[in-house]
């Protein structure tokens, strides 16, 4: 597409993904990192930051606009967070300050990985904060936001060592468990099936936006994207 993407979160499971669909979908991509990419395209510029302190500075010098498209991927599980805040920073603020700053440029469309549940979160503190996110997206004057609602990913491939063994035993132990009592029936997907879904889903709204109705939010489930990448089951 002759557009760009700007993307968040890239150094995830799904970031990596979905940075490299959106390098092969779009003009020009242009990634916010503080690690480096494992594979960059010719078409792909980096922004290296030390934190997502300054995202409104480091976008307002960017050329992007109303032929931009913002995705982020970003977020931490609870138990990898050094603390509460850094919690809520990760996965709130940040992504708050990122759509913010794609706003102040005129940026149209915006994607947000988020997860199963956000629409009934309860007590979860994870869940609470994906609906925060949601609840704030949809306060701004994007003309398309899209909702990924995201089940669960397979499980990471973690390098055998004496150091895992232990780790890599209880996890057996545990999916054993939970595939016999039938804790967890819904299909896992991939990251590159979700980067897939995500990328398939802004290249379908570029396509027919002549044609998309005014509901300016999108949902898309888990079982949707499951649907979607049907015929692309393997990593």
């Amino acid at each position: 597409m002759k557009r760009k993407a700007v993307l968040i979160g890239a150094s995830g499971r799904v970031g990596q993904a979905l940075t490299r669909e959106l390098a092969a979908l779009y003009d020009t991509l242009i990634v916010i990192t503080r690690t480096q990419p494992a594979t960059i395209s010719e078409n792909t510029h980096i922004y290296h930051v030390q934190n997502f302190d300054a995202l409104s500075d480091t976008i307002a010098s960017m050329a992007i606009g109303a032929d931009t498209d913002a995705f982020s991927c970003l977020g931490m599980d609870k138990q990898d967070a050094m603390s509460e805040d850094e919690f809520y920073q990760v996965n709130v603020l940040f992504n708050i300050a990122f759509a913010n700053a794609c706003q102040d440029k005129g940026v149209q469309r915006f994607f947000y990985l988020s997860k199963m549940g956000a629409d009934k979160a309860g007590r979860d503190t994870e869940l609470i904060a994906r609906a925060d996110v949601e609840h704030y997206l949809k306060s701004l004057d994007f003309s398309k936001v899209v909702f990924f609602r995201l089940h669960k990913l397979t499980f990471a491939k973690d390098k055998f060592s004496f150091k895992t063994a232990g780790r890599f035993g209880l996890n057996l132990a545990k999916n054993t468990l939970s595939s016999a009592l039938s804790l967890d029936k819904k299909q896992r997907l991939t990251p590159k099936r979700v980067a897939a879904a995500m990328s398939l889903t802004a290249y379908r709204l570029h396509l027919h936006n002549k044609h998309q109705s005014f509901e300016p939010h999108l949902v898309i489930s888990h079982d949707e994207m499951c649907a979607m990448t049907e015929v692309d089951k393997h990593p």
